[in-house]
């Protein structure tokens, strides 16, 4: 089953429809095009492009041991690390836990947001 999910952008009048592959990879369709958003498939310490309008973004994987949030502390994550090489504050982070998903993102130099929260199958964080 692919799961869909679509998210509305307050900022933009763009909006962003989600998917995930036969291989767990996460695409985005924007603008009439698929872009591969996460590679799940990628080993720790590989690269890839995502577009970015007239800049690609190069995303690097890494894992972390742990991250601490709000509901709970999670381990052995996956961090993407968006950046645009020639642009300064560019960087955007997001990490995954193992069962979980998105539990942390970070934007620039200032902005996170991580998990507060979570439900699954009576499973509480």
């Amino acid at each position: 089953m692919k799961h869909i999910i679509y998210i509305e952008n307050d900022l933009d009048v763009d909006y962003d429809t989600l998917r995930k592959d036969e291989k767990n990879r996460i695409w985005k369709y924007h603008t009439g095009t698929d872009y591969l958003l996460f590679d799940f498939t990628k080993d720790e310490g590989e690269t890839y492009r995502y577009p970015f309008y007239s800049e690609d973004f190069v995303v690097s994987i890494s894992r972390i041991d742990s991250v601490e949030t709000k509901s709970g502390n999670f381990e052995n994550c996956l961090n993407f690390f968006f950046c645009i090489p020639i642009y300064v504050d560019s960087e955007t982070w997001y990490v995954f836990a193992p069962g979980v998903g998105l539990v942390e993102r970070i934007v620039g130099e200032g902005f996170s947001f991580y998990l507060t929260s979570y439900n699954f199958s009576g499973v509480n964080g």
